[in-house]
């Protein structure tokens, strides 16, 4: 986790790259100028993208991998 919970606006800026590789996903900081808060940067959380299991579920389903990969690969050439 991030210590600084605020930085100038000129600090902001001259260290941006810095300031944001060491931010966590959701931190936030708040950016001020002459003490007063002009700004809210907070990285960013991305959500986890979950990939389907399609020979895992072929396999559940109790056909074989081969079938599984035929399947796949018709469907893989109806999109070309």
């Amino acid at each position: 986790m991030f210590y600084m919970k605020k930085v100038s606006a000129r600090e902001f800026q001259q260290r941006f790259g810095q300031l944001q590789s060491r931010l966590s996903r959701g931190d936030t900081v708040q950016v001020t100028h002459r003490g007063h808060v002009i700004g809210i940067f907070t990285k960013v959380m991305q959500p986890k993208t979950v990939k389907p299991d399609f020979l895992g579920n072929v396999k559940a389903e109790g056909y074989t991998r081969e079938l599984g990969n035929q399947i796949l690969k018709e469907f893989n050439e109806s999109l070309s």
